[in-house]
């Protein structure tokens, strides 16, 4: 999800984080793994070499509190964005859906 929404921001030049050090030893290696994790590995370098960056780093879950306060959040617009969505559907428009549920004005 991290690396998707950086993709769509067209952000670069990343640190990937984890306090998954088998994650992070696996991102690290040049070995290929040929098992499911393995296809995983394979598409987050695809990803991170699309976005210009290859670094991966190990830190302690007690460091990693702003990386879960922003995933949390990004849950809860996609939530937002997803109400607006449905009911924009619902025959309102757009404008309307965006301003009740998240409080944001757009003109045209």
């Amino acid at each position: 999800m991290g690396l998707q929404l950086a993709s769509n921001m067209q952000m670069s030049n990343l640190i990937l984080e984890s306090d998954c050090l088998s994650l992070i030893q696996k991102l690290n290696s040049q070995i290929r793994i040929e098992t499911e994790v393995g296809v995983v590995i394979r598409n987050i370098k695809r990803m991170m070499m699309y976005l210009g960056a290859d670094s991966y780093k190990y830190i302690k879950r007690e460091a990693n509190g702003a990386a879960h306060m922003m995933a949390h959040s990004m849950t809860i617009w996609d939530e937002r964005l997803r109400m607006v969505e449905e009911e924009a559907r619902n025959a309102q428009s757009y404008r309307e859906a965006l301003l009740k549920y998240c409080g944001v004005d757009i003109e045209y």
